[in-house]
This record gives structure tokens, sequence and C-alpha cells, in this order.
């Protein structure tokens, strides 16, 4: 039996598993609130668990969640729930938009963008190299890591950067052949608290 044999069979087995329930509930005249947590904790997607380490980690990939991944295909949908039959809420254009993964269920990752918004991805749209968003009006790109400094040139907000590493306050960021420090507070894409 291959993996998408079991992965079927495992999926009706779920699907009858709850059909009974919601059956002998019915019948029987059970508490329907129960029925439903007990549903949601069988078809929702898994919570991610903490380990000895400290860091909190999905149960699908054993890496931590949240953590931020970028787009790795030109095209890609965030849709409401971890699967193709489910409604594509938003739609994002370009390699490198810097994304945040806060869940996992199978081979989809529910992801959280820049403004906010929260959506499912199929992990094979998503990278682990890193990318930030410019959330400031603009961001001056220093040659050193503070100030003063001297200002290499300015990215506006919006652009897309590409993360090189980060110290507690600024992080080096390059676009096409244009490089430097920001601060942090400047971009989206990396924790406060993140040295890299």
């Amino acid at each position: 039996m291959g993996m998408k044999d079991l992965f079927l069979r495992t999926r009706w087995a779920v699907a009858a598993v709850l059909a009974v329930a919601l059956t002998a509930a019915i019948i029987f005249n059970v508490d329907m609130a129960a029925v439903r947590t007990a549903m949601g904790a069988i078809a929702s997607p898994s919570e991610p668990e903490a380990v000895d380490d400290g860091i909190v980690r999905g149960r699908i990939t054993g890496f931590p969640v949240p953590r931020y991944v970028s787009m790795k295909a030109g095209l890609g949908w965030s849709r409401r729930g971890p699967g193709t039959d489910h409604r594509v809420d938003y739609e994002y254009t370009g390699p490198g938009v810097p994304l945040q993964v806060i869940g996992e269920f199978n081979n989809w990752r529910q992801v959280r963008d820049a403004t906010g918004r929260e959506g499912w991805m199929h992990h094979s749209l998503l990278s682990g190299e890193r990318f930030v968003i410019v959330t400031a009006e603009s961001a001056s790109l220093m040659r050193r890591p503070e100030e003063p400094s001297a200002v290499g040139s300015v990215a506006e907000k919006h652009v897309i950067a590409k993360l090189d590493r980060c110290n507690p306050d600024w992080c080096r960021i390059s676009v096409g052949r244009f490089a430097g420090w920001v601060r942090k507070s400047d971009i989206w894409g990396v924790d406060a608290d993140e040295i890299l």
C-alpha cells in the first residue's frame, strides 16, 4: 500500500468516525457541544507542541512555530483552510514575500503576512530563505549598524529585501545591488530579539 492509499484510507476512517459520532449524538440526544468539541479535536489542524529545549515546534516538520519563511513561487494563494477545496482569500505574487508560519497541518502551513492576514498555503510554495518587507515610510540603508553612519541608499515602504544578518537592533538587508543596515523597527520578517 502506497502513502497516497494510506492517506486516503485514514481520511475515510476519520470521516466514518465523525459520521458515527454525529449519528449517535442525534439518536441518543447527546450534548452537541461536546460532540463538536470532540470532532474539532479529531479534524482540526495540529497544534504545535513544546519540546525539551523550550522551543515550540510544529508536529509535522519539527521546525519552530512561529517561524519566518518566504514565497518560493512567483504566485501563491492563501486559502481559508488547509486544502485545495477551501476558498482562496489572498493571492501573493513574486518570490521573496515574507510570511510567518503559525501552524501546520499535513502539507499545509498556516501563515500570517506583514498586514496580519492569515491563511493556509501548501508547503511547496514556501522557502526557508529569509526576506523582509520595509514597513516604515522609508528606511535608510546605513553602511554600519550604528548612528551616525553614512547612508548608502534608501528603501521605500513595501520594498522586499533579502535578510542577510541581524544584531540586537539592526539587520543587514540587500535589494538587488544595494545593501546596508536598517533598524529592526523599520522592517517586518524578523523578531525583535532575533540575532542571525
